[in-house]
């Protein structure tokens, strides 16, 4: 199977994946629906683009350009990253957990600058605190915070 099936056979699963989230949104009471419904309506958003705009493998060997390796090393110190971020959820606290692992992922994986990385980890809990916590009132861990 070429790349360019499976880019779009990935965009297809991901799009169900987000309208079985939009479902589960319809049929909850009350408010509770809202965030499914807006997460899952911009999944689809997404979907659609990637549909649109996937070149695929064969678009890529026209132009020359040769398909990047799959770099297995850093998908699994993402991976394992991830893990750490929901195991150390709890115990540590949902504002230093995600910073420390979106330091981690900025920093070592995308090789991003200090200062981009920590603009960005900082941004990303603020904004992810005002949304969850403040606006929200939704009950995020504390862990060492609570104490």
């Amino acid at each position: 199977m070429t790349l360019y099936r499976i880019d779009r056979l990935v965009t297809l699963v991901a799009a169900v994946a987000c309208f079985a989230v939009m479902v589960v949104g319809w049929n909850m009471r009350g408010d509770a629906g809202v965030f499914p419904l807006i997460s899952g309506g911009l999944g689809l958003l997404a979907c659609g683009w990637l549909a649109l705009t996937c070149r695929g493998e064969a678009a890529r060997r026209e132009d020359g350009e040769q398909p990047t390796p799959f770099d297995r090393q850093r998908m699994g110190l993402w991976c394992l990253g991830l893990l750490a971020l929901l195991a150390l959820m709890e115990p540590l606290g949902t504002f230093i957990v995600v910073p420390l692992f979106l330091l981690f992922t900025l920093k070592v994986l995308a090789r991003l600058s200090w200062l981009a990385a920590v603009m960005l980890a900082c941004g990303f809990t603020l904004i992810l605190y005002l949304v969850f916590a403040y606006l929200l009132a939704v009950p995020l861990p504390m862990g060492l915070l609570a104490s």
